[in-house]
């Protein structure tokens, strides 16, 4: 009997091991959580700390030990935004209204399951998961907890996958460093949801764009999180015609108002890469912020743009992922022993003065920022803008040339129209042209923003001027760069436009020095108009027209930093010289 006894509490024991463990619920206890905010996407990690007080419904948020501070009151139905607005000034803006507490925790972990242990940040953990399908997308949220108390938070990740096109477009990480619960949190206390009596708080300005007029992103800037933090709540689609207190709803309303004025149908995941984009452009600028940055970022309609779309946006085409031997790549195509000429290099002058400021916009030779839509053209945009400017120069007359001709036309010289291409391919296609010049715009047909035919079957076909030849500023000389803008006009440039924040770019002078400068990883061809200083600043700058209209960054141009070569302003300049 004794050794059945003892097989059976064996037996017992090994079950009790076996069974996983009760997964833990925070439910709406009182938090205050401290720890950091990870966006992979944007490469941006960000501290926080923030009280909620779910029975008064209220919570205070702080970014960047309290630079940043964001309180909803739902007992006084009104929120707060207390922010840096200028160089020692911080301002308080109030907006009446119910809003909903967003824990940086999942507040219900009903439906998670436990899937094992790891070790994370040197701590003993057990990991639940939690996999959710909602409107066709994938969303897959990972707690880790500490194994000593199956409680005790260390890491929250939700990850959003795109089934259609095979890729993860949503990540965010909260790592926990401090937590309390409970009386020991401290947020029950009133003085926490209250601004400080020296502010005096006034209403969020209106926007007529489509960031908040202060952030960049949302009135609420953790209206991005909550879903991620009530994944147990399916989603629904809100009336958006009448005020909603839940921060998931009022993100989803704001999306239906962005899709509307842009007229947007980007499918299921479009929403997915609006809240991305959203959280990026309040990360991004509470970092400009926190680090005394020279630049912001905002809201524009690539919000809810694919990889694929943007990428089309820039040129069609990643030459650093493409073969080593590729044509397309910017240092194989250099090397072409195919490439045909007049072409000359323009190097710097030894002691020649350049002004310190100069601005061929406002001097007439620069046509306003156009939109190349959904086509990878900027190269056709960039060789027809410099023509036209050298023409201005010298008629005194500015008149679109054809960036239609130049895609439809210069195929044999290695471009492919909406496909990528390159200035310098342009420019010799038209040098094998009986008449070596490029037909203007209203001769030729206007811009489709797509593939079209070849049809300049007539030898003088609306052309101003003819070309000569063109040159190529020396590589890398920022001084040389500086010269040609000063003496020749508006410049043909090609750069890396490829990170974020160069997509929601939308004032200031931009110096992300990982922006980068090397010859394949220039991916967008753009104009240099000017260069000159930022008198908030000090910081030098170019000026470049982009060709994603006049709705993107600051009316259609940004201003790059002359620093370090940021991202390749300098690195293959031309430009062409007319007979």
């Amino acid at each position: 009997m004794r050794s059945l006894l003892c097989a059976l509490a064996a037996a017992a024991c090994a079950v009790a091991a076996s069974a996983s463990p009760a997964v833990p619920q925070y439910g709406a206890t009182n938090q205050h959580l401290k720890g950091f905010i990870s966006l992979p996407y944007g490469s941006l990690i960000e501290p926080f700390e923030t009280w909620v007080d779910f029975a008064s419904g209220r919570q205070r948020t702080e970014y960047y030990n309290g630079m940043d501070l964001y309180i909803t009151d739902n007992t006084a139905q009104m929120s707060y935004t207390v922010v840096p607005t200028g160089k020692d000034v911080t301002s308080c803006f109030d907006a009446p209204g119910a809003a909903v507490p967003v824990p940086l925790l999942p507040a219900n972990t009903t439906g998670f399951v436990f899937n094992g242990t790891d070790t994370v940040r040197e701590r003993a953990a057990n990991r639940y998961v939690l996999t959710t399908v909602n409107y066709g997308r994938v969303g897959v949220y990972t707690l880790w907890v500490a194994a000593t108390d199956n409680f005790t938070p260390i890491r929250y990740e939700m990850m959003g996958y795109d089934t259609l096109l095979g890729s993860h477009f949503d990540k965010y990480v909260v790592e926990y460093e401090g937590v309390a619960f409970g009386p020991a949190s401290g947020a029950n206390s009133s003085a926490l949801y209250k601004p400080l009596s020296s502010f005096t708080c006034k209403p969020m300005p209106n926007s007529d764009s489509d960031g908040n007029a202060v952030t960049g992103g949302m009135g609420n800037p953790l209206a991005v999180l909550a879903d991620a933090m009530f994944p147990n709540m399916v989603p629904e689609d809100p009336d958006c015609s009448s005020p909603s207190v839940h921060p998931s709803a009022a993100l989803r309303c704001a999306y239906e108002a962005f899709a509307a004025r842009h007229g947007s149908s980007r499918g299921a995941n479009a929403f997915g890469r609006f809240r991305r984009s959203a959280h990026f452009v309040e990360a991004r600028n509470r970092a400009s912020r926190a680090q005394s940055g020279s630049f912001r970022v905002a809201l524009n309609r690539f919000a809810d743009w694919s990889d694929a779309e943007m990428l089309a946006a820039r040129g069609g085409v990643s030459r650093r992922d493409l073969p080593a031997n590729d044509p397309r790549r910017r240092t194989v195509h250099a090397a072409s022993p195919n490439r045909i000429g007049p072409h000359s290099v323009h190097t710097a002058s030894a002691g020649a003065a350049v002004p310190a400021f100069k601005n061929w916009t406002a001097e007439g030779a620069v046509l306003p920022p156009p939109d190349q839509a959904i086509c990878g053209s900027c190269w056709a945009h960039g060789a027809a803008a410099t023509i036209a400017g050298s023409i201005f120069r010298k008629t005194g007359k500015l008149v679109p040339h054809s960036r239609q001709e130049l895609m439809d036309c210069s195929w044999a010289q290695g471009n492919n129209a909406c496909d990528g291409g390159f200035d310098t391919s342009g420019y010799e296609w038209i040098l094998t042209q009986r008449v070596q010049g490029l037909a203007v715009q209203s001769a030729y047909g206007p811009y489709l923003g797509q593939d079209g035919r070849c049809h300049n079957d007539t030898a003088s076909f609306g052309v101003m001027a003819t070309i000569a030849h063109y040159r190529e500023v020396q590589s890398g000389s920022e001084q040389a760069l500086l010269q040609a803008l000063t003496d020749v006009g508006p410049i043909s440039i090609s750069i890396d436009a490829a990170l974020p924040d160069f997509t929601f770019y939308s004032s200031g002078v931009y110096d992300n020095p990982a922006c980068k400068n090397d010859p394949d990883d220039l991916d967008h061809t753009v104009l240099a108009a000017g260069f000159g200083t930022d008198a908030a600043t000090g910081k030098d700058y170019y000026l470049v027209r982009n060709s994603w209209s006049t709705h993107w960054g600051d009316n259609g141009y940004i201003r790059i930093a002359r620093q370090g070569n940021i991202c390749g302003v300098a690195t293959q300049p031309t430009y062409v010289v007319l007979n």
